[in-house]
């Protein structure tokens, strides 16, 4: 007689039975769409717990790390925003999910009320295993060295997986046979195709090939060894049950490291592209700064030049700023026209001397249309009063650095008393 099982919690189905005394035979009948591996033995329950206790610490151990690099992985692409972090995730979270069916950890201690109505398969967790595993290959020998048609099998590879991983939650209870099926005969060609893509990589030379192909040798291992059990040539026991996982654990790490090692070799690419463009940066500043000298000497010989022409001028010459309107400078004869010294004269403003202030919008205006202005009759103003006519020519050039006006004067005051007279 089989009562109904009890409510302790174990990856185990658990069913008392009572035997009466002598010689009793079990018989043992069982129904799967899959493969199974039945461990039958009679035990005390206080014993059986006892020995399950080492098997969930290493369930704990192998949760906790996945958990560790699912956090490490995501705080890596919220940094870099990289998908083949997200990629890492989605095969980590496959290969738990995938143990934690297998063993019957999930639905017997982590979810048994849950496992009691919802069936969880565990062949959809396979092909998204599938598809993070050529993901991730397809990514790490994206290079030169490795062809292009390698690099197109792996993503088509990974599609596959996708999309299979997210048709396998679809199929009914009944029919999980055809899944069992469709990883028996796709799934496993796929991973071996695989095995042999990346050869193709490490034949070629490409860096990333060696842990990925010590990656698929760990796994071949630990599928050898769960064979090996299944029939009988090992014993059943915590560690024989967990070799597969432990395989899983060693994927997880050599993953890891990989994404690890790509990120700090970016960092140094990173920071050696920014020493080279410092570099360049401070030996254009440097050449920038030699130009700026060598034109800031020849804008300076040209100011000497231009001052030494304007001081020989042998008529009135002044310089007045073109923002401003004030004279930086004024040669002697314009000095003794103007009845000033070159102390009164410079900073003053140039049209403090005109003796009708609208004279010189109009300057300005003409200057403005025809760029130069040309024996323009203005009466100036002499620093003690006295009142004078003069011809004003003026042109716009550039002294010191910035814009100014060149003024000419002539004097005609003598010929405008002369025009009166004859008038």
């Amino acid at each position: 007689r089989v009562p109904e099982p009890t409510d302790i919690l174990s990856r185990f189905h658990i069913a008392p039975i009572d035997l009466p005394p002598g010689r009793t035979v079990l018989l043992l009948r069982g129904r799967t769409g899959s493969t199974m591996t039945v461990d039958l033995k009679l035990r005390k329950l206080d014993a059986l717990l006892i020995e399950e206790r080492g098997f969930f610490a290493l369930q704990s151990f192998y949760l906790g790390i996945a958990v560790i690099f699912g956090l490490s992985a995501f705080g890596l692409f919220a940094y870099s925003r990289h998908s083949i972090y997200l990629v890492y995730i989605v095969n980590l979270v496959a290969h738990s999910m995938l143990w934690l069916l297998i063993n019957g950890t999930g639905p017997g201690y982590l979810w048994p009320t849950l496992a009691r109505t919802v069936h969880l398969d565990p062949h959809p967790f396979i092909w998204l295993t599938v598809y993070g595993t050529g993901a991730f290959a397809a990514d790490f020998l994206s290079t030169t060295r490795v062809p292009v048609l390698v690099c197109r099998a792996l993503k088509v590879m990974a599609a596959m997986g996708l999309i299979m991983g997210v048709a396998g939650f679809f199929v009914p209870e009944d029919d999980i046979y055809w899944s069992h099926a469709l990883v028996s005969n796709v799934a496993l060609p796929i991973l071996a195709a695989l095995f042999g893509l990346t050869g193709i990589g490490l034949y070629r030379g490409e860096p990333a090939a060696r842990p990925l192909m010590l990656t698929w040798l760990g796994l071949v291992a630990a599928v050898v060894f769960a064979l090996l059990r299944d029939i009988g040539v090992i014993p059943n026991n915590t560690f024989t049950l967990s070799g597969a996982q432990l395989g899983s654990i060693f994927e997880m790490l050599v993953f890891a490291f990989m994404l690890v090692e790509r990120l700090g070799r970016l960092q140094r690419e990173k920071e050696q592209i920014q020493r080279e463009a410092l570099a360049a940066a401070r030996e254009h500043e440097m050449v920038l700064e030699q130009r700026v000298a060598d034109r800031t000497a020849e804008l300076d010989a040209a100011n000497v030049r231009l001052r030494a022409i304007v001081s020989s001028a042998p008529f009135p010459l002044l310089l007045v700023r073109e923002s401003d309107g004030g004279v930086l400078y004024a040669n002697q004869r314009a000095c003794d026209l103007l009845g000033a010294s070159r102390d009164v004269i410079v900073g003053r403003p140039g049209g403090d001397w005109l003796v009708d202030p609208s004279v010189r919008d109009r300057l300005v205006a003409v200057l403005d249309r025809r760029g130069v202005v040309e024996d323009l009759e203005v009466e100036l103003r002499r620093g003690d009063g006295t009142l004078f006519w003069a011809l004003m020519s003026v042109v716009r050039i550039v002294y010191d650095g910035e814009p100014v006006r060149l003024v000419a004067l002539n004097d005609i005051t003598r010929r405008k008393q002369m025009e009166s007279d004859l008038r």
